[in-house]
């Protein structure tokens, strides 16, 4: 992660919708909160409470249902 920075770029993602989600116990959380506080709208930060960054990806149902929602509304 050190030697490239995503954030240099992330204008570019703009007026694409962007959703991070984050779980609150995540060791990484102020990356997300930095990204989706920089980013363009149409944006949102969607913390998943109780679950570090690892749990998210074993666990789809607290996030399934927001990319359904993104999905369903950016490709209407």
């Amino acid at each position: 992660m050190a030697s490239y920075d995503l954030f240099l770029f992330q204008h570019l993602i703009s007026p694409r919708p962007f959703l991070m989600i984050a779980g609150s116990n995540a060791q990484t959380m102020h990356y997300s909160r930095t990204a989706a506080g920089d980013a363009k709208a149409p944006k949102e930060l969607s913390v998943v409470r109780g679950k570090n960054h690892f749990q998210l990806y074993d666990d789809l149902n607290d996030t399934a249902l927001k990319l359904i929602e993104l999905f369903g509304k950016a490709l209407q």
